[in-house]
């Protein structure tokens, strides 16, 4: 067995909050590779926008 197999997340819902960073960014990357539908959140504006 695969350890991508052991954290099987398809169709789960995943919420992350404070994902302007880059720790989010990374924690939302990884989840949504693994099948997690994904929500971001954050307080402020990315200054991007």
């Amino acid at each position: 067995m695969k350890r991508k197999d052991l954290f099987d997340l398809t169709d789960r819902i995943i919420v992350i909050t404070g994902g302007l960073g880059q720790i989010g960014r990374q924690f939302a990357l990884e989840f949504i590779d693994r099948g997690a539908r994904v929500a971001i959140f954050n307080r402020r504006i990315p200054d991007e926008a």
